[in-house]
């Protein structure tokens, strides 16, 4: 009697693994299994990447590190609003919410420029490594990620606003108007920003695809407790006593993203490296490196 033997692909294909892929006695990483129930990935290449990705975090010391992580995968506004880190389903998590008008697919999310951006209720008083992977450049004063927020004193005036606001091109930690670090020519890019005050001068690094491009100092950087959101800047503007009088949101980008992430703890240089590495590889899985 001939013998037959399928592989796992194979066996999927006709329906008999989908219930076995991700089940309690796999060898996924139970991080990665509890992002892949919430969202409800069935796709195994989409599940492989995202356990792959997990283990290299953790591989490497980052994932500790971060506090939230979006991988944007599987292709709806569901799937793409949760949290890596923590995917409960809940503000305290994390979780996005997405205003206005997104397209979201395979490749990531992609706001309209109009009136686009998702909330993520983390706040930048306690960040100190951000970043984002593009697929297209972005016209310069887009916001990738961003929040500020300004002071009116008692004849109206407004001080400058302060702030965090990643471009593609150009970050601006602290007072948005007078503090410049450029980030590179606008191109397809991971940019990352780390913080570490022990560094003086040096303060603020900014990363393009894992290579130091830039650095700077800013006092201000954590300053203030507004909610970042993606795909534009979120503004709350106070009275001379401190009464909330306004939000609104501007700088709404146009950028491919295809993943986002925000931590309280600064990463060194080869951590930034490393993470590149890992978010490369991962984009690489899942058909949509540039």
């Amino acid at each position: 009697m001939a013998t037959y033997t399928l592989t796992a692909a194979q066996l999927y294909g006709q329906g008999i693994l989908n219930s076995f892929v991700v089940s309690a006695g796999s060898s996924i990483d139970p991080d990665a299994q509890a992002f892949i129930t919430a969202a409800g990935i069935t796709d195994p290449t989409q599940q492989s990447s995202i356990d792959n990705l997990v283990i290299g975090l953790k591989a490497d010391g980052i994932w500790a590190n971060m506090t939230v992580i979006y991988p944007f995968v599987g292709g709806t506004a569901t799937t793409h609003k949760y949290n890596l880190k923590d995917p409960r389903d809940l503000n305290a998590a994390y979780r996005l919410t997405f205003n206005g008008g997104w397209t979201h697919n395979s490749n990531g999310i992609t706001g309209n420029g109009t009136n686009a951006y998702a909330e993520s209720y983390y706040s930048p008083i306690a960040i100190n490594t951000l970043g984002t992977y593009n697929r297209t450049a972005i016209i310069n004063n887009q916001s990738l990620l961003g929040s500020a927020f300004t002071v009116q004193d008692n004849d109206g005036n407004q001080s400058n606003p302060i702030g965090l606001v990643l471009r593609n091109n150009s970050v601006s930690p602290g007072f948005i108007n007078t503090t410049v670090f450029s980030a590179g020519t606008p191109a397809p890019a991971a940019i990352t920003v780390s913080r570490t005050a022990a560094d003086g001068a040096t303060a603020i690094k900014v990363y393009r695809n894992g290579t130091l491009n830039s650095t700077g100092n800013n006092s201000e950087w954590q300053f203030f407790n507004i909610s970042m959101v993606i795909g534009a800047t979120k503004q709350d503007d106070y009275d001379y006593d401190g009464n909330l009088i306004g939000t609104n949101y501007y700088s709404y980008s146009t950028a491919n993203i295809a993943f986002a992430f925000m931590g309280d703890i600064a990463l060194t240089g080869t951590e930034v490296t490393n993470l590149n590495t890992r978010i490369q590889a991962f984009q690489t899985t899942l058909g949509r490196q540039v």
